[in-house]
């Protein structure tokens, strides 16, 4: 079986393709919350994966969040481990929208953050308030760079690198001192991971595939119910 995915990644390494696979997000409580797609494209040894989720009209309510985006553009060396060069994340408010690139130096073990936020302001003129139909709205934007700890993967290729990994603490990009991740077992592509925040931790179990996530759900970690991540459609195109 494992020389197996063996062949089969050593393939999909070689040749070209494309894939597109679609998510519905549900909770105990409230049912459907959302749904997400990742569309990953492959050319030799390089990747570009794209991640957007779309929460429902009411945990867009909720949470202020219309849409968040992520993208990984790297290479994928000849052990098959995805390496990222770019890592950029978009979040998506109705009053602002915060971009973030984290660019790697893999040989320098680096990472340059480059944040910038687009938010809206109040414009409190007498024009303002008679023509603001007819106006776009103002924005001030804020800009900020820092260098933050070396991991070697953004969150789309944690993932996707999930094979590599073993049992134990994983540190993750741009990780806050009091988090932290946990893999407390694995069982071939099925992982059991705890998740500690600053307030709360969260037990999960993800299962993946050759192409990435399958599916995830969280284990009596919400007092709404159970969080469910299912892959519902996935379309491969090979080049």
């Amino acid at each position: 079986m494992k020389l197996l995915l063996i062949f089969l990644m050593s393939i999909n390494i070689l040749q070209a393709f494309e894939l597109l696979r679609k998510y519905d997000a549900s909770v105990g409580l409230y049912g459907k919350i959302g749904h997400g797609e990742v569309r990953e494209k492959h050319e030799k040894n390089r990747y570009t994966i794209n991640f957007t989720a779309k929460p429902t009209s009411f945990i867009a309510d909720l949470s202020g969040i219309i849409c968040i985006e992520y993208k990984s553009i790297g290479k994928i060396n000849k052990k098959g481990v995805f390496m990222p060069d770019r890592f950029i994340t978009v979040i998506t408010e109705p009053d602002r929208k915060k971009k973030t690139v984290y660019i790697y130096d893999h040989l320098k073990k680096s990472i340059v953050k480059k944040t910038h936020i687009e938010k809206k302001v109040e414009d409190a003129t007498i024009d303002s308030l008679l023509f603001d139909a007819a106006k776009k709205p103002k924005t001030k934007d804020i800009e900020k760079i820092t260098t933050i700890q070396y991991v070697p993967n953004d969150y789309l290729t944690l993932i996707k690198n999930a094979r590599f990994l073993k049992k134990g603490n994983v540190q993750y990009l741009d990780q806050n001192r009091t988090d932290s991740l946990n893999i407390l077992g694995i069982s071939g592509e099925n992982y059991k991971v705890k998740i500690k925040t600053k307030e709360k931790q969260y037990f999960l179990e993800l299962q993946n595939d050759l192409y990435g996530l399958k599916k995830a759900k969280t284990l009596k970690s919400l007092e709404f119910g159970d969080a469910d991540l299912k892959a519902i459609q996935m379309n491969i195109e090979f080049e």
